[in-house]
This record gives C-alpha cells, structure tokens and sequence, in this order.
C-alpha cells in the first residue's frame, strides 16, 4: 500500500511543479488560459512535444519513421492538413518544451507558420507561462513524442496518445499508434479506447521514478554546447552522464594504479 501511495505521489507532485526524478520544468507557470482563443464547442487536441537534440541524441533504436514522417514537426504539420483544413470538430494546441527556451531550430518557425494558415491551431511557445497540466485537464486527446507528460496524463484519466518510442513504452500505460491511419482511427473513436492502459503499470514507473537517484549532477554543472545535426546548427543540453561516468572510472583507476606504484617505489630500494 506504501509503494502505492509512493507511486500516486509521483504523479502528484509534478502537477505542484515539484522536482521529483527530474528537475522540474513547470514551475512557475500559471493555470490561467485566458489569453488563449479555446474554443469550447471544439474536441481539445493538446500536443506536447519534446526537445529534438533530446530525441537525436538517443541513437537509432530511438528512432522512427512514421510512415515517412521522421520529425514532430513533420506531425504535427499532417495533423494540422488531415484534421483542421476540412473538419471543424477539432482543435489542436502545441504546448513547446520549456527545455526548448534556446533552441535555435527550424521548428518554431514552422509551428508559427501554422498557426498562421489554421485558425484552430495554438501554438504556445516555450518561453510561455500557461501550464502544461492545465491544458491537459481541458484536453480530450493527449498525444506525446516520449515525454513523462504522456504517461502523467494516463494517470490523470486522459485519452495518452504516444508517438514514437519512451521509457514507458513497453508498459501498456498509453495508447501507442504506428501509422497515421491508427491515429486518425483513434481521434475519431466515439468510444474511450483504455485497453493498453495499465493502471498498475502507472503506479509502478511513478513509484520507480520517485526512487531515482540524480545525485550526479551536484559534481559538474550542465552547460549548454553548440550542436550541429541534420546540417541545422542547434544549442542542446550535453548530458551524457554514462560517458562522465566512464572518465571518471577511467581516472579514478589511472590514480589508484599510480599511487601503488608510488608505494611500491617508496618501500624499495630503487627509490
């Protein structure tokens, strides 16, 4: 029942804007939404995407092409044509990363180019201070690139959408799509459609996350670092904490094999 409780709070706490197995990159916001034109006759489509370094960074086995769409830009730029060029049922809003502050990449020129041509599309901008739980309790769909909001919106009772891989995504705790196809199919169910959600599952990668130790981070300071993928020049977060790691092994073991030298050398008589 302990470790149940641990798991709900997990939860809980992020939505007060609390660090818990992260940093938390929601405080300071506030629930007001009314400088957004919501329109309550419309289905809420709320997107929250994540940092694109963020996903290059991972390798290949993070990797996805959704039916020739490689990027959330891509997407998001789909959704907007399939869903709002015709269909006045929906409307989307993109919430942007606040990790995204200084991302110096060509999607937030896309995302305003959107929004531009689609009178139901938002787009909120990193530097925003509308809140990213207040605009999952008014939205109908919740769709996700792999971001721990994907699985914070199952817990909230919210229709999770993921696209894409995460660290969840193997624990049925949100509703996976593979095609476009699947996720229109989905947009457009009347019924609910929660058989991929594990309550449980839920729980249990809040309880394991609220267990997490980060306390790497109080021995070197995150910096931001000039990155260049796809021929775009990017400014990313560098944290490649395994690497780190290895160094630091890699020097511990050179000083601990000198210092027995140094010892071996001392009691001898070469010394």
């Amino acid at each position: 029942m302990q470790k149940i409780e641990i798991g709900k709070g997990f939860y809980e706490k992020k939505v007060r804007g609390l660090a818990v197995g992260d940093k938390s990159f929601t405080r300071g916001q506030t629930p007001d939404l009314d400088n957004l034109k919501l329109d309550v006759s419309k289905k809420k489509i709320v997107i929250f995407n994540s940092s694109p370094d963020e996903i290059y960074s991972l390798g290949d086995e993070w990797g996805w092409n959704f039916e020739g769409l490689t990027s959330q830009a891509d997407v998001i730029s789909f959704l907007c044509s399939e869903l709002l060029g015709t269909d006045n049922e929906f409307q989307i809003i993109l919430r942007s990363h606040p990790n995204l502050k200084n991302y110096k990449g060509k999607e937030k020129e896309i995302y305003k180019s959107l929004e531009a041509k689609f009178t139901n599309f938002i787009y909120i901008s990193p530097n925003s201070s509308e809140s990213s739980y207040a605009l999952m309790e008014i939205a109908d769909y919740v769709i996700s690139f792999g971001s721990t909001i994907g699985i914070e919106s199952s817990f909230h009772k919210k229709n999770s959408i993921l696209i894409g891989k995460s660290f969840y995504y193997n624990l049925n705790v949100v509703n996976t799509v593979n095609s476009l196809s699947e996720l229109k199919h989905f947009l457009y169910s009347k019924e609910v459609n929660d058989s991929q959600v594990n309550y449980l599952n839920i729980l249990k990668y809040g309880f394991y996350n609220s267990n997490k130790i980060y306390n790497v981070f109080n021995y070197f300071k995150i910096q931001p670092a000039h990155m260049q993928l796809d021929g775009f020049n990017h400014y990313g977060i560098v944290r490649n904490v395994s690497s780190l790691l290895k160094l630091k092994f890699i020097i511990l073991s050179i000083f601990f094999k000198l210092r027995n030298r140094i010892s071996f050398l001392v009691s001898s008589k070469y010394f």
